[in-house]
């Protein structure tokens, strides 16, 4: 689970709520969240502030025992 997940299940929203927030589909927030691709750098700011967190934060990986094989 990437901490974009981790946050934004934290905080109750859902892809769509990112999605519209970032002006992005929905599926691309599901490419983010799988980590398939990173968002691109020009939607970090707006990412961060829309779910109340820091860039650093949203790109930090989470702990080895938690990430998928």
């Amino acid at each position: 689970m990437t901490q974009l997940e981790k946050i934004r299940k934290a905080k109750g929203l859902s892809q769509e709520n990112v999605a519209q927030a970032c002006g992005v589909d929905r599926s691309t927030v599901t490419k983010w969240e799988n980590g398939n691709f990173m968002p691109r750098a020009e939607k970090l700011p707006a990412l961060a502030k829309f779910l109340g967190c820091t860039i650093e934060e949203l790109l930090k990986e989470g702990d080895k025992d938690e990430r998928r094989d």
